[in-house]
């Protein structure tokens, strides 16, 4: 048997650096740099190679940890988003010469990449996407530790659609504690836009008609509030917090009267770190500088296969304690927030204005180019009226329903069936718009199904059947979403 590889020494006689052109960049760009090779002795290996990974992860604890004996425990879950390898050089001899080496490279990124993302919450929550480079060599003498270097890199990727001149308007029967009748109150607002960076201001156009109701508005209150929902390996909830982080309130409103205001709400004024993050910032080894700055920010909206970060304006009438029993329900506007680090007013339509949206394999067999492609921030408050159906207590909504209830990979495979019985007319891009059919298709398509077997797509079992041993330049890591943990060889007995 062979030594294991905590036991081996790590060699001293080289020294490998990463160098990037700039620490942030954008979805779709051209990700270059030079890898250099410092060798003082002589390296036995047969290749050099560079990885770039993306995976999203979450941990927390279960609710009922510490209830009981058997209620302890916590929650992990992990995906791994891209994988990309690049040979940067192979030795033929095996022994890689003392000297100098220079590796430029460039690697594509594609434009569906999520926004790097953190965020830590209650329960121990940590919940993060993260991008890095590692490049190394493995010893094949198993004399020494593979040589190999990890550098963290930032992503970040534009709003898919910018709406502008975005408008809600209600209207309510105020009555008070004892259920009279006081009036009718109404109100409509609309926003800029429903894209924002966390230094812009949202200015709000108010209309408040509050002339045909006897009761006046105590205070005008508005609120910026964040969801984050966290799924587990099998597409089910598993942690959900709502939390606000920014409140600005008004005078109100007389009775009998009305009135047209323009509210600006800085997002500046708002608490973006919690407790939580600013403690896991501070006693965590190893985060670069950059990230502690990034972090310092509102954290951008998520839509993943694991995560989920929404960002919700919510303003509020309040009539006062006379009309607690019947309080007017509050103007919401799903707003969607992207990193600073991207040109004001940049969309992904404006890097890829041709074909974009489109090829439905594509997005079949990958689930994140799907959700990356679709505006889910304004589609928040109709997914909650399409499926208003009675869900558990303290649950409010769902999100989304296609994705909540199964496993993501097999709802897209079972998409993709249905697809195909389908005219090139009536196929929609989005999951939620139903298609008519006749009870003859719907009885073709079951027989279709137990005829065909289904085979569930998933990038990330598929990726480690391609680097077999032979074709990976660590054939023996044994996990490759844990890519810092290399394995020497195992001599056969």
């Amino acid at each position: 048997m062979g030594q294991k590889q905590s036991n081996l020494p790590n060699f001293q006689g080289g020294l490998i650096s990463i160098e990037l052109n700039k620490f942030n960049w954008i979805s779709g760009e051209k990700l270059t740099g030079v890898v250099n090779l410092q060798m003082r002795d002589p390296f036995t290996t047969d290749k050099i190679v560079l990885r770039f990974v993306g995976q999203e992860k979450c941990y927390f604890d279960s609710a009922d940890k510490g209830a009981s004996a058997h209620g302890k425990g916590d929650i992990k879950a992990k995906n791994q988003i891209h994988f990309q390898e690049i040979v940067l050089e192979s030795f033929h001899r095996n022994e890689l010469l003392p000297g100098a080496y220079s590796y430029p490279f460039a690697i594509d990124l594609p434009y569906w990449l999520p926004s790097s993302f953190l965020y830590c919450g209650i329960q121990r929550c940590i919940m993060k996407i993260d991008y890095f480079l590692l490049v190394g060599m493995e010893d094949y003498s198993r004399q020494f530790r593979p040589l190999f270097l990890k550098k963290l890199v930032n992503i970040s990727q534009p709003p898919v659609m910018i709406n502008h001149k975005v408008s809600r308007s209600i209207s309510h029967e105020v009555k008070n504690l004892f259920f009279v009748d006081m009036g009718l109150c109404s109100a409509s607002a609309t926003i800029d836009k429903d894209t924002f960076q966390p230094n812009e201001l949202v200015k709000i156009d108010m209309k408040i008609d509050n002339s045909h109701c006897n009761q006046g508005i105590s205070k005008l209150k508005m609120t910026l509030k964040r969801e984050v929902i966290c799924y587990s390996q099998n597409g089910k909830m598993v942690y959900r917090h709502t939390e606000k982080i920014g409140e600005m309130q008004q005078e109100g409103q007389h009775e009998k009267s009305s009135q047209n205001r323009i509210i600006a709400f800085d997002m500046n004024q708002v608490h973006p770190m919690n407790t939580q993050t600013d403690n896991y910032l501070k006693y965590t080894q190893l985060i670069p500088q950059e990230i502690k700055g990034l972090a310092q920010h509102l954290a951008p909206s998520i839509n993943t296969v694991l995560l989920k970060c929404l960002y919700t304006i919510e303003i509020k009438l309040d009539h006062g304690l006379l009309s607690l029993a019947n309080r007017m329900p509050s103007l919401k506007f799903p707003i969607f927030i992207y990193p600073s680090s991207i040109p004001k007013g940049m969309q992904i339509q404006d890097r890829y204005p041709i074909g974009f949206g489109q090829g439905q394999q594509i997005q079949h067999e990958n689930p994140y180019v799907n959700l990356q492609q679709s505006p889910y921030h304004s589609n928040v408050i109709y997914q909650e009226q399409q499926y208003s159906q009675q869900l558990p207590p303290g649950v409010s909504q769902q999100y989304p329903p296609n994705i909540s209830q199964q496993q993501p990979y097999q709802f897209a495979q079972q998409q993709y069936n249905q697809d195909q019985f389908q005219s090139s007319s009536q196929v929609s891009a989005s999951p939620h718009v139903t298609v008519q059919q006749s009870p003859q298709d719907f009885r073709e398509k079951e027989e279709f199904k137990q005829q065909t077997p289904i085979v569930i797509h998933n990038p990330e079992a598929s990726m480690q059947q391609q680097f077999t041993k032979g074709q990976s330049a660590y054939p023996h890591v044994q996990n490759y979403g844990a890519y810092e943990q290399f394995q020497p060889k195992q001599d056969q007995k």
